[in-house]
C-alpha cells in the first residue's frame, strides 16, 4: 500500500469529494492541485495571518451523504509562507489515530471529538463564518 503523506491523499483514498477554501485574508476557493502544492511545500500559502495558513477543508462521502464535514484548519508557515511539514504530518497522524483504517466510514461522536480537539483546528471569526456560509 502506498504511504499517504498529505491530507489530500488521505481524503481521496477514503473516496471523499473535497473542496478547499482559503480562510486567511479573503474567503475564496482553492483548487485541489494548488492545495496539494501548498501541502507538499512546493508553493507558498498566498496570504498568511499571524504566521498561519488557514483553510476550510470540506469533504463528504458521495455514497453516504451530500452533507459535508468541515474542518477549519490552521497550519504554521515559515517566513516565506511555506507550510511546516512537521505540523502537517502531526495533523495527519491525529486524523489517522482518530479514524483508524476506516477513513471512508462516518465518524462516531468519539472520533469527531478526537478530531476537533487539537491545536490545528480553529474557529473563524463570525464575519468569516458568515461569508463562508
Amino acid at each position: 500500500m502506498k504511504q499517504l503523506s498529505t491530507l489530500s491523499e488521505i481524503l481521496q483514498a477514503s473516496g471523499s469529494e473535497l473542496q478547499i477554501y482559503e480562510m486567511g485574508r479573503q474567503v475564496q476557493g482553492i483548487n485541489k492541485q494548488d492545495f496539494y502544492q501548498m501541502e507538499i511545500a512546493a508553493r507558498p500559502y498566498p496570504a498568511p495571518i499571524q504566521q498561519h495558513a488557514r483553510f476550510a477543508v470540506c469533504f463528504w462521502q458521495k455514497q453516504q451523504s451530500n452533507t459535508p464535514y468541515i474542518w477549519f484548519l490552521q497550519l504554521p508557515v515559515d517566513e516565506q509562507g511555506f507550510i511546516h511539514l512537521g505540523a502537517r504530518d502531526q495533523f495527519i497522524t491525529l486524523v489517522i489515530d482518530a479514524m483508524g483504517q476506516q477513513l471512508n466510514q462516518q465518524p462516531s461522536e468519539q472520533q469527531q471529538q478526537a478530531l476537533a480537539n487539537n491545536q490545528y483546528i480553529y474557529k473563524p471569526i463570525e464575519e468569516k463564518l458568515a461569508f463562508f456560509n
